[in-house]
């Protein structure tokens, strides 16, 4: 958490709070705070009293991750809160790869490119396999497009 010299205790009362679940972000951006005269309240340090470690989600909790993403696209809103299109087997496949949110999105990505590449009508097990077996990363959309003429 940093606050702005001459900002703490004022009428502006402007504060920030940053998480991050990766250490080596942690420590990049304690140090460009450091840089720009930013006063740290918290040290960001895994070993600092205010670092709080969260354990992977269980099998429960990573089903609502992908359920929660898949209900931000679906275009039939009938269908939210459920694994729709996958089955129940292909749900218990994706989740049996891993549990990590950012890789368990990225694997339901293929799988969802993979069942619309195929014109599958479900996400099943053996589309979930056959997108996990397809080389190379899921197509995402280039975010840094037209950066560099902003800058």
């Amino acid at each position: 958490c940093t606050v702005r010299p001459g900002y703490a205790n004022t009428e502006h009362s402007f504060f920030s709070c940053v998480l991050s679940t990766h250490q080596q972000s942690a420590m990049a951006l304690s140090q460009a705070w450091s840089e720009a005269g930013l006063s740290a309240i918290a040290r960001l340090d895994p070993n600092a009293a205010t670092s709080v470690e969260l354990p992977l989600p269980n099998q429960d909790q990573a089903q609502a991750i992908v359920i929660a993403h898949l209900d931000c696209y679906r275009t039939d809103t009938s269908k939210n809160g459920s694994i729709a299109l996958f089955t129940a087997g292909g749900m218990k496949a994706l989740l049996g790869r891993t549990r990590h949110p950012r890789n368990l999105l990225a694997n339901a990505a293929r799988a969802v490119i993979r069942a619309a590449d195929t014109g599958a009508t479900a996400i099943d097990v053996d589309t979930v396999w056959a997108a996990m077996d397809d080389t190379g990363p899921a197509p995402t959309s280039d975010f840094t497009a037209g950066v560099e003429g902003a800058m």
